[in-house]
């Protein structure tokens, strides 16, 4: 991991801001490998639970503008 790498977070009642980034100490595979195998592990369940629950929430939210080389084409022409 590259030392100057961060992370922008912006909340509702925050502005941006940026967090360096750590090293995790162990990588996700091995992570869950570990709760295999009943030893600790650093992401809980809930965890997981919640950055799903929250990627579900922000995709029903989103919006999405898609722009090809064609539909700009086809605005030009008008």
């Amino acid at each position: 991991m590259e030392q100057d790498e961060v992370a922008l977070l912006v909340t509702h009642d925050q502005e941006l801001n940026m967090i360096p980034l750590e090293e995790p100490p162990v990588s996700l595979a091995q992570d869950f490998l570990n709760r295999m195998a009943g030893r600790g592990a650093h992401i809980a369940h809930t965890d997981i639970y919640k950055a799903s629950e929250a990627t579900v929430m922000l995709d029903e939210q989103a919006r999405v503008i898609v722009r090809n080389r064609e539909s700009r084409h086809i605005a030009d022409m008008k």
